[in-house]
């Protein structure tokens, strides 16, 4: 009986990244790349845009014969409610206990925030299709993956999470707590 092999996540700081890695390479599609050639082929981008749930990315951009792979994501509907009734949901972006506990209560549900192969439609010029996906969309998903570790908010954005409330709120809560800390100082020093 043949040992499975695991995946290592390590390579990601947040909960998101890996369990989103998690529910992508491990598949059949991708079954041929080791962790160290997703690595390369993300790093073959040359560039990425989000736009309107899609996201673009762009191989060999300054030249003639550019290689581009769009991935669509299904939209969520109501993550943005569920982080408002939440008033310290916006630590949800910098906590990856509360990543872990949001992922939990919401994985079987129409809030799961982490998408799984079947909720992503891609194509690449180069000519691949959905049965074959070729090391243009293995490096766009793992590019991917890399930008999402370094600002989670884009997990959120790809998939038509509206933020804009969400951002509102924690900024206003960062200024009433930078408020109080300097009147808090000022009282101090006046003494």
């Amino acid at each position: 009986m043949g040992k499975e092999k695991k995946t290592n996540t390590n390579i990601f700081n947040y909960p998101f990244s890996c369990l989103f890695f998690n529910n992508i390479f491990p598949t059949n599609y991708f079954k041929s790349y080791s962790l160290s050639k997703l690595k390369t082929f993300s790093t073959q981008v040359d560039k990425i845009i989000y736009k309107d749930g899609k996201v673009i990315s762009c191989f060999n951009y300054e030249k003639r014969n550019k290689t581009i792979v769009v991935l669509q994501f299904k939209n969520i509907i109501g993550v943005t409610d569920i982080l408002l009734e939440n008033p310290i949901s916006f630590n949800i972006f910098y906590s990856p206990d509360l990543q872990l506990d949001y992922y939990n209560a919401y994985k079987d549900t129409a809030y799961n925030i982490i998408p799984s192969w079947f909720d992503i439609k891609f194509e690449c010029s180069c000519g691949s299709d959905y049965l074959n996906p070729c090391w243009h969309i293995a490096g766009t998903f793992m590019r991917l993956l890399y930008e999402i570790d370094k600002d989670i908010k884009i997990l959120f954005k790809i998939q038509g999470v509206d933020l804009s409330k969400i951002i509102e709120r924690e900024n206003n809560v960062n200024k009433l707590l930078n408020s109080i800390k300097n009147n808090s100082n000022n009282q101090s020093s006046s003494l």
